[in-house]
């Protein structure tokens, strides 16, 4: 994720932007966060997080699976869409609360030490800004739904 952000400031301010790169940076994204959240549900042992939070995985990869198919709308109709701030927002915030929940997992005992609260919390969070992304992301670019 570090890496990703590094990757898209140089970008911006050196003026590499490319449509490749619009294109590819998102689907990293989504692999990044799904496949964690993902792994954190699966009980090997005990699943990092509570069964009640399997409701906030499955709306952020059901945004993610909708924005990926509204973005090929758009390819198909050779229109490009960015990431706009909300969403960046949204994937910061998931991947602070991924970061988190995983070190509490492997350095504090127990689901609700402090730092597991915190990242459960901060997922909950990302929730509700996948939420408002999405529904942001959709409105701002509705032209791409007309015909």
């Amino acid at each position: 994720a570090l890496t990703d952000f590094l990757d898209g400031k140089i970008a911006r301010k050196y003026n590499l932007v490319t449509n490749l790169g619009k294109f590819l940076d998102p689907i990293a994204d989504k692999v990044l966060v799904s496949t964690a959240l993902i792994l954190m549900l699966a009980p090997i042992g005990e699943g990092i997080l509570p069964f009640y939070m399997s409701i906030v995985v499955a709306v952020i990869l059901a945004r993610e699976l909708m924005i990926s198919g509204f973005r090929m709308v758009a390819a198909s109709k050779n229109v490009i869409l960015s990431a706009d701030k909300s969403g960046k927002i949204k994937t910061f915030c998931q991947d602070v609360a991924i970061l988190v929940l995983l070190v509490g997992a492997e350095f504090m005992s127990g689901i609700y030490s402090v730092v597991n609260i915190i990242g459960l919390s901060l997922l909950g969070l990302a929730g509700l800004l996948t939420i408002y992304s999405g529904a942001n992301y959709i409105v701002k670019n509705i032209n791409v739904l007309k015909d």
